[in-house]
């Protein structure tokens, strides 16, 4: 179980800091809102559907297809750190800019 939530665990902790150096301070709050909720909602969509499937097909099948998300997503952040994913005619952003130079990162066309 460690090995399957330490991914998870890592993701959030970047998505909660990419969110907070994003988004403008009068936006926080809603933004951080959003997030929650639609998180509440993936959480009990994930634990129905996890729930459901473990009966059909077994735990260990579950583990594997979540650990299998795990892997492409971080392939395809591979991709878009590598400059990949820019639209023509952006430049490249860092992840970790200066503090008050943050730029939005673009998203990976075609993985949304």
């Amino acid at each position: 179980m460690i090995v399957v939530g330490l991914p998870g665990a890592l993701t959030l902790a970047g998505l909660i800091t990419l969110f907070q150096r994003s988004s403008e301070d009068s936006y926080r709050g809603r933004v951080f809102g959003a997030l929650s909720a639609l998180e509440g909602v993936s959480v009990l969509a994930g634990t129905l559907g996890a729930g459901y499937l473990s009966r059909v097909a077994g735990i260990v099948p579950v583990l594997a297809v979540q650990s299998a998300g795990y892997v492409v997503a971080g392939l395809v952040m591979l991709r878009c750190l590598k400059g990949d994913c820019l639209r023509e005619g952006e430049e490249h952003v860092s992840l970790a800019p200066e503090i008050g130079t943050e730029k939005p990162v673009a998203a990976c066309p075609g993985t949304a």
